[in-house]
């Protein structure tokens, strides 16, 4: 079985997914933890297998720089299939080299910069402006 669980939802009481793992069945050994690093902060939150509320043998920890940046407007949508192939492309070339060792044993690391270009992103706080058009809060200037 394969689960993907976003701790993103929930992140204050579940950074790393894993108490949403803890009630399944069957427990695996081995941890792929994706982490989407926006802010800079991604390698505090590679988390080595003794920090995990469920035990795990190993824990490989992907780390992605500079991910797409996407909202929820239909300019957003529209993107995500070139985010996703673009994202799956950046991993890929990643995978030729090796992977870094983590904090303790059994935890690996593996940072990918996806380089998503800022062209591609629309934030979605401008998009819902654009669609409000509140004269409180202006748009930026592109010089801006």
């Amino acid at each position: 079985h394969r689960l993907l669980i976003d701790s993103g939802v929930c992140q204050s009481h579940d950074p790393t997914g894993a108490v949403g793992l803890a009630s399944l069945p069957d427990q695996p050994d081995v941890l792929l933890h994706v982490v989407c690093d926006r802010s800079g902060e991604g390698r505090s939150r590679a988390t080595p297998p003794s920090m995990l509320p469920v035990r795990r043998e190993q824990v490989v920890t992907i780390l992605l720089t500079r991910p797409p940046a996407l909202g929820f407007d239909e300019e957003s949508i529209t993107r995500l299939g070139k985010a996703v192939q673009h994202t799956a492309a950046a991993v890929q070339k990643r995978l030729e080299q090796p992977l870094e060792k983590g904090t303790e044993e059994g935890h690996w690391i593996m940072e990918v910069n996806v380089d998503w270009p800022a062209e591609w992103t629309r934030p979605w706080f401008e998009s819902l402006l654009d669609r409000l058009r509140l004269p409180c809060c202006p748009r930026r200037r592109k010089s801006d």
